[in-house]
């Protein structure tokens, strides 16, 4: 159980930030895979984008899936440089799924994950991998343990 990694969701949010340090702090230097979840583009975005669903679908969804899975890509890996830095041997991975909890749990599943890291509130909008009910979601699908770890609270204002 010790050499199973940690599975750390990540969105570029401060939520996701905090969650990982937190997490280095109650688990210690250990292999840490850091995920961010994609989905694919909605049939309705290509009929909406292009006004002629059955011409330029294929090639539209090839594209912006494309796109999309490159930027979770970029964002697993900037989540893996922010767990280097607190003290976990991370690697990054992409992971497509029809909602961020369920890609996370699919994500954790195939890399045997000794525990689930996740952190309290994601970002909003477009941008978010992690949106709104992720926690709840790894929370009652996981099959193991999970660690919320909720944002601390800016001090400054």
């Amino acid at each position: 159980m010790a050499d199973d990694p940690v599975l750390i969701g990540y969105d570029g949010s401060p939520s996701a930030a905090e969650a990982i340090a937190g997490a280095a702090k109650l688990l210690g230097a250990r292999p840490a895979v850091v995920v961010s979840v994609w989905s694919p583009a909605p049939v309705e975005a290509a009929y909406g984008a292009t006004g002629d669903f059955s011409v330029a679908a294929p090639t539209y969804f090839s594209d912006v899936d494309s796109t999309i899975e490159q930027q979770a890509r970029e964002m697993a890996e900037q989540g893996a440089r922010v767990a280097r830095e607190a003290g976990f041997e991370a690697e990054a991975r992409s992971a497509q799924g029809n909602s961020a909890w369920q890609g996370i749990v699919d994500a954790a599943q195939a890399v045997d994950a000794a525990v689930i890291v996740v952190g309290a509130r994601g970002l909003s909008g477009l941008k978010s991998a992690l949106l709104g009910r992720t926690s709840k979601g790894v929370l009652h699908h996981a099959g193991r343990p999970v660690l919320v770890v909720e944002q601390q609270p800016d001090e400054s204002g």
